[in-house]
C-alpha cells in the first residue's frame, strides 16, 4: 500500500533515521506527489494550531520549573495502568513468570531489533540521532 492511499501524516516512531531521505527520494523519483505531502503538512500544522501548539505563550504555560517528573507517586500510577492495559489471550501455566524458574524466552526476528520496534523512538526523548 502507497503512502497515497493511506492516511498516515507524520512518523513518529522512525526505527532509522534514513526515513527521511527515503521519502524525499520517493518524492524525486515521482512515486509519492508532492502534493501528498502538502497535504500531509497541512494537516498537521492545523492540527498544531487547534491544540495551541502554535501560540506564543504555549511553553510558557505548560512549563512548571520547579515539575517533578518521575517520582514514586508517577511511577504508581504508570504501573497501575500497565497492569490495567495487559491483555492475556492464552496462558497455558508459563505466567507470571518467575525469577526461580530457569525458563527462558527468546524474542527473534526483525520485530526485535532495533529496541525501538518494541519500544518507539517517542519514548527515548533523549534520542541523539534526533
Amino acid at each position: 500500500m502507497s503512502i497515497n492511499q493511506t492516511s498516515i501524516d507524520m512518523n513518529m516512531a522512525a526505527v532509522t533515521t534514513n526515513f527521511y531521505q527515503e521519502m524525499i527520494d520517493l518524492v524525486h523519483e515521482g512515486q509519492i506527489p508532492e502534493s501528498r505531502i502538502d497535504e500531509s503538512v497541512e494537516r498537521i500544522m492545523q492540527m498544531k494550531k487547534d491544540l495551541g501548539l502554535l501560540d506564543p505563550n504555549y511553553m510558557q504555560n505548560i512549563y512548571d520549573p520547579n515539575a517533578k517528573v518521575g517520582t514514586d507517586e508517577d511511577k504508581a500510577k504508570a504501573l497501575a495502568a500497565a497492569r490495567e492495559s495487559i491483555i492475556l489471550l492464552e496462558n497455558n501455566g508459563i505466567l507470571p513468570l518467575s525469577p526461580n524458574n530457569r525458563l527462558r524466552v527468546l524474542l527473534t526476528g526483525k520485530p526485535t531489533y532495533p529496541c525501538t520496534i518494541v519500544v518507539p523512538s517517542h519514548s527515548f526523548p533523549r534520542r541523539t540521532w534526533k
